[in-house]
Order: structure tokens, then sequence, then C-alpha cells
């Protein structure tokens, strides 16, 4: 039986960032398979307009899986994504890896997850918290 990696799959998500690593991961020549998962079980619309049918949701994920993949995409800047937070915790609880992708690397320092790793991910300048626009 192969192991299942979860990629967590959004609204507006930059279907580009994935690609490569899930293409691999996926091939006949692992022991992987990539499956789906969302907020909900609703199909998503990529940046690239891709639609994805989610294989799970995040109240009904799999307690086996070997990798969870956090998908860019702006609705992490817009705080859309926070219901994630109790399987990104498990995963993490678990010793499963997480990749977290461009925005999603925002979402993990902002809770915490990266505050005794080394990781890589957006500048410094980036990740801080902007100040409102004036005018």
């Amino acid at each position: 039986m192969k192991k299942e990696i979860l990629v967590f799959i959004i609204n507006g998500y930059a279907d580009r960032e994935p690609a490569y690593v899930c293409a691999e991961l996926n091939s006949s020549d692992t022991d992987y398979v990539v499956r789906t998962i969302g907020l909900d079980k609703n199909p998503k619309v990529s940046i690239g307009g891709f639609h994805v049918l989610l294989d799970y949701a995040v109240d009904d994920y799999p307690t086996k899986f070997s990798l969870l993949i956090l998908v860019g995409g702006r609705a992490w800047a817009e705080q859309k994504n926070n219901d994630v937070f109790p399987l990104v915790e498990y995963a993490v609880k678990h010793h499963i890896p997480v990749g977290a992708i461009c925005n999603a690397v925002n979402f993990m320092a902002e809770n915490g997850f990266l505050n005794e790793i080394k990781h890589s991910g957006n500048t410094l300048e980036y990740m801080k918290p902007q100040a409102p626009l004036q005018g």
C-alpha cells in the first residue's frame, strides 16, 4: 500500500508551486500517492483556472499520512485558511513533515511552528506585519 501525501488546496492556490514535487511523488516509481485536502470538500479553483476535486476535508483527514504540503496563495495573507491549524498541529505533534510554500510559510511562522526549527521562506521584511496604508 502506498503512503499518502496530503496537499492542502485552497481557492486561488498557486498551481505551479506543488506541480513538480507532486508529479515525482505520485509517479509509479515511488511508494507514495498524492491526495488533496481542503477546508471542505467543495471543488477548488487555482490561480491558473484549474478545477480540483478534493479527496479529504480537514475534518475527515486520515491519521496516517507521510507528508503534508501547504500550497501558497493569497488566502493565507487574508487569514482565510486558519482552520487548517489542527491538521498542521497534528502533523507536527506526530513528527510528520510539513512543507509550506510561499505565503503558507507565513502561516507557519505566525502560529509558532517555525520557532525552533531551521526553515526557509519569504524574506524577513515580507513576513513582518505591514503597517496600514495612510492617506
